[in-house]
């Protein structure tokens, strides 16, 4: 996979559902560490299936996880 925005390669690694979990309990412990501001910026761990009506694409992907268009998004595209 490479990134657009940057030019280089970023690697995709193979996970499970237990590794998932875990690193949404190590990310849960960071934020509470930082407090309530923390708590707030790193808010619920998961992502929604779709944002006003993009569909999730399950990969980062220039500036967000959905599948947007430049219609959608024209600051990014």
């Amino acid at each position: 996979m490479r990134s657009e925005e940057r030019g280089t390669d970023v690697a995709v690694i193979k996970t499970n559902s237990e590794d998932v979990k875990l690193l949404a309990r190590l990310i849960r412990t960071e934020a509470e560490g930082e407090g309530e501001q923390g708590m707030l910026m790193v808010g619920n761990v998961g992502e929604p299936d779709t944002w006003y009506d993009q569909q999730n694409t399950g990969r980062y992907k220039a500036h967000c996880f959905f599948a947007s268009s430049g219609e959608d998004c024209p600051n990014v595209y």
